[in-house]
């Protein structure tokens, strides 16, 4: 097994940092881990917690145990989202501080779940569906550096400046990777980013505090979350390593089709997850026309031509989804197939002049 990168590691200290805290005072992690009071045999369920946090993040460092590690650790924080920060969130679904919960414990799911495939090199369904919730969660931090601005500029240490500037600063930096990831615009260096930016607040902000009061619970609980939170993100900017070297179309047109060349040099402009390759030679159906297009599944073999291979295009290129809903209408489909349908150029009428 090989470290899937620093995020890897901070990642699995931080959340055996969590069962330390647990183990020693017998009690959960404040709000992440909201477990009401009455909840029967709570020390005894907080120590049994710490236990299996400590282990597993032990055991996501270790070759062996990494995976099935990984893998109960993303059950584990899941059923903190489900059972714990859900019920708030529904509760309450305008109040932005239960939303703030929610997306902070996403985050960490989404880390060990990606983990998890990452050490599997499999289910890359679980993987994007995780960077999704990721995005979504990032622009929720993001919300609530804007809604508590007081609260976050009063974390910022007191020797810098402009300190409310830095609060809406680093929320303006949650909603760009948030968005980076969801639109796969530069992803990695996104999600690379926001781990640098949350690995600085815990060394500039939660490990002062920490030292300040040492005998404070919450503060080293806020160090081991945030510790673990910007291993997640780390962990989500590996899992976009290489993405490009597995493309999944490719989109053939005729080389004397200058209509054609300059379609592709946008798709290629758009396509950042590298995913479509473009292809001068003809294809196994045969030649093409001027203006042709015919588009190969890589994953199934398939050759698909006019609204069809447009409409696998679009899926694969997260920037023209909007235009993915158009495919429903017949007249859109219909203009689309008469687009890349090819003319003959002996046909002065035809549309693919130029």
């Amino acid at each position: 097994m090989r470290i899937k990168g620093p995020g890897h590691v901070v990642f699995a200290a931080g959340l055996a940092g969590l069962g330390i805290l647990s183990l020693c005072s017998g009690d959960f992690a404040f709000t992440w881990q909201p477990v009401p009071i009455w909840v029967p045999w709570r020390e005894a369920l907080a120590h049994v917690s710490g236990i299996f946090m400590l282990l597993c993040g032990i055991g996501m460092l270790i070759e062996r145990a990494a995976a099935p590690c990984a893998l109960a650790m993303t059950a584990y924080l899941l059923s903190w989202v489900l059972l714990l920060q859900a019920p708030r969130v529904a509760a309450a679904p305008l109040n932005v501080g239960s939303w703030l919960g929610l997306a902070e414990n996403l985050v960490l799911t989404c880390g060990a779940c990606i983990l998890f495939a990452l050490l599997t090199n499999s289910h890359e369904r679980a993987v994007r569906i995780a960077r999704f919730l990721f995005a979504m969660s990032c622009l929720e931090l993001g919300l609530s550096h804007f809604v508590f601005s007081q609260i976050t500029a009063g974390m910022v240490p007191a020797w810098l400046p402009w300190r409310l500037g830095f609060a809406y600063f680093t929320g303006t930096c949650h909603f760009a990777t948030g968005l980076a990831v969801l639109f796969a615009v530069v992803p990695r260096l996104a999600a690379t980013l926001e781990a640098i930016m949350i690995g600085s607040f815990v060394l500039l902000v939660h490990i002062p505090g920490a030292i300040a009061a040492p005998t404070s619970r919450l503060q080293w609980t806020m160090v081991c979350v945030a510790a673990a939170q910007a291993g997640a993100a780390g962990i989500v900017a590996r899992s976009f390593h290489n993405a490009g070297a597995a493309r999944t179309i490719r989109v053939y047109r005729n080389p004397d089709c200058d209509k054609c060349a300059r379609f592709a040099a946008v798709h290629r402009t758009l396509d950042w997850l590298n995913h479509v390759e473009i292809s001068t030679a003809p294809p196994s159906t045969g030649a093409l026309r001027p203006g042709e297009v015919v588009v190969e599944n890589l994953v199934n073999g398939r050759m698909l031509r006019g609204a069809a291979g447009i409409r696998l295009i679009c899926r694969q290129i997260p920037l023209y989804a909007p235009l993915r809903p158009l495919f429903a209408i017949d007249a859109f489909r219909d203009y689309v197939d008469r687009e890349v349908a090819g003319c003959d150029v002996n046909d002065n009428n035809n549309a693919c002049r130029v």
